[in-house]
């Protein structure tokens, strides 16, 4: 299934470009391939990515990428390579002023599941960035603090081909360096969604591959 989208501003002329590629496979794998392209005339990009949203009880997070702690493009050389495991509960870091956190730079693969080891898998073709939290971008922007967030019971999963740095180098003013941010252009980028079970050794999943995709 192939899927065309553009966005832009109701005035502006100048907008993005997606085109989305599902590869549905009889055992429930998923694989996504997305075109992006944004005109020219159009400031830096924050991410390119894409977000989904797990219903609730999707609470356990073990990725194959850089950790512990958050990290980003330009905050990642403390954070060795490995795999982990966390709660999305955890992944939240109540800052002063609300805002994106949790962040995990180049991830491998992921899983998101229930108590019982059910839940989804996703590995990337290329190395991702990837947060998971129980509060949606529009909620922690408005947020003035962490006490007028409302926590949801669902997953909200960011899946990011390209994420800009953070900045602040010498304070929460400092810009983010040229070389960490998204110009605007052509980016492709695909991923792979499996259903898993406690039974699934997620190190040798994360190694599989899909004739003619991966």
């Amino acid at each position: 299934m192939r899927v065309r989208s553009e966005s832009k501003a109701p005035d502006k002329s100048s907008g993005i470009m997606s085109e989305i590629i599902y590869q549905v496979y009889s055992n429930g794998v998923i694989v996504i391939h997305d075109k992006v392209l944004a005109d020219e005339n159009l400031p830096f990009l924050p991410r390119i990515g894409l977000e989904i949203v797990l219903p609730s009880g999707f609470d356990q997070l073990t990725w194959y990428g850089r950790g512990p702690q958050e990290n980003y493009i330009d905050r990642k050389k403390g954070a060795n390579v490995g795999i982990y495991h966390s709660s999305v509960t955890d992944q939240f870091i109540p800052y002063v002023y609300p805002g994106e956190c949790g962040g995990k730079e180049d991830v491998r693969w992921l899983a998101l599941t229930n108590p019982q080891g059910a839940g989804l898998m996703v590995i990337g073709l290329n190395k991702l960035h990837i947060d998971a939290l129980h509060y949606s971008v529009q909620d922690l922007s408005a947020a003035k603090h962490p006490y007028e967030l409302t926590r949801l019971e669902e997953v909200i999963l960011h899946l990011d081909g390209w994420h800009m740095g953070v900045g602040g180098d010498d304070g929460w003013m400092s810009q983010v360096h040229p070389e960490f941010l998204i110009q605007p252009g052509k980016y492709y980028f695909s991923l792979c969604l499996k259903p898993v079970s406690s039974e699934d050794n997620l190190s040798v999943l994360g190694r599989s591959a899909i004739e003619g995709t991966f």
